[in-house]
């Protein structure tokens, strides 16, 4: 569920942050709905559902290995999130916090985004170089004179002084 076109380098400390905001929000939009008394039975049930969900995800240890997994689930419960602030505000409930917008962060992502990617393509090609140097001595090392283990070894010419 990426918001971008281009695909996007996902690092744990990213997924550590969507999960502070989404943690300071949803906890905000808590507030709101246990302070409004005019929405119903049902609808405050199922915000308890997805707001333990919400704090399930993002009390969860973030791994290296899914950090991307982990960024899509988290995008998706902001998505929600953004959905339940507009039924509360519908509902004539006060929000205890600002109206929720992931969207807000998206030009310093986006920025941040194109930083990670000249920092992969700049070790790509320093790996590539370092590779290609290595090539190079494989290719000289069986034009060098082979040292059997049994003779001796010749004194090397000593070059005559003027």
């Amino acid at each position: 569920m990426a918001r971008q076109i281009l695909p996007v380098f996902v690092t744990g400390s990213d997924v550590d942050d969507l999960k502070r905001r989404l943690r300071a929000a949803a906890m905000g939009a808590d507030q709101s709905v246990q302070g409004c008394a005019s929405i119903g039975d049902n609808q405050r049930a199922a915000w308890g559902d997805f707001y333990t969900s919400v704090l399930a995800y993002v009390n969860e240890p973030t791994s290296f290995w899914s950090a991307a997994a982990e960024m899509n689930r988290g995008q998706a419960y902001e998505d929600e999130l953004v959905s339940w602030n507009s039924q509360l505000q519908g509902a004539g409930c006060q929000l205890v916090t600002p109206q929720y917008d992931p969207s807000k962060d998206a030009a310093r992502d986006a920025t941040v985004n194109v930083l990670k990617w000249v920092a992969v393509g700049a070790v790509a090609v320093s790996g590539a170089y370092i590779v290609g140097k290595v090539a190079e001595v494989a290719e000289l090392l069986p034009k060098l004179p082979a040292v059997r283990k049994n003779e001796p070894r010749r004194p090397a010419a000593r070059r005559p002084r003027r």
